[in-house]
Formats: C-alpha cells, structure tokens, sequence
C-alpha cells in the first residue's frame, strides 16, 4: 500500500517552518480558548 502524499504545506525552508510552527501554535491556542485551557 503507498503511503499518501501529505495535504499541508511542506516547508522547505526555515522561514516556512516558523511560520508553520506559528500557525499551529496559534491554532493550539484557538482550541485551548475554546475549550477553556491554558495553552501552555
């Protein structure tokens, strides 16, 4: 069975994997406010 392309963005480059990372963090902390969490 292959395995599947992935369906995000690859970084290839720092630059994009600070944003990357910066996108989930602020995605994470969404969800954490949602739910009523610290993020941390």
């Amino acid at each position: 069975m292959p395995i599947a392309a992935p369906t995000w963005p690859q970084a290839t480059t720092v630059d994009e994997i600070r944003h990357n990372l910066a996108m989930v963090r602020e995605r994470i902390a969404r969800a954490c406010a949602l739910a009523g969490r610290d993020p941390a």
